[in-house]
């Protein structure tokens, strides 16, 4: 993570904290704009999209070039991933906090997620966001 650290978030439990974690938001946001040029649709829809909160249900690798993350209310499938670096999710308990959104390379997108345990990585060229209600199946994705 580059803005939204575990270190940054564990410290804005505090009210001096907040203050420094409301100046992340803003240097994040900056961020963004910058690289706005460069994000598909989905990928801008990612990186505004608020999953904080949200259970970690399933995190699979069906084949090298795809990552599945389901949620308690959405589905991320990314296609064409160069990189993944995932979390093992045992049990319940382990909920989405925070991501952002970088440009790894030609056509080339990063989501970093900030988990209760963890962090989830994914370097992919696509990704498609599904509510969880709207897809009974993976196979339909």
């Amino acid at each position: 993570m580059e803005y939204f650290t575990r270190k940054a978030y564990e410290t804005a439990q505090t009210p001096k904290g907040r203050k420094q974690w409301q100046q992340v938001e803003k240097q994040y946001a900056t961020h963004l704009r910058s690289i706005n040029p460069h994000l598909k649709d989905a990928w801008r829809q990612l990186a505004t999209d608020d999953f904080s909160g949200e259970a970690v249900r399933v995190v699979e690798r069906p084949a090298f070039d795809q990552v599945i993350l389901e949620l308690k209310d959405h589905m991320l499938i990314f296609r064409g991933v160069r990189q993944a670096r995932l979390p093992e999710v045992t049990g319940s308990g382990v909920t989405w906090v925070c991501h952002e959104v970088h440009v790894a390379g030609s056509g080339l997108l990063e989501v970093k997620a900030l988990l209760s345990e963890g962090e989830f990585r994914v370097t992919a060229e696509e990704v498609r966001i599904y509510r969880a209600d709207a897809s009974s199946s993976r196979a339909a994705a």
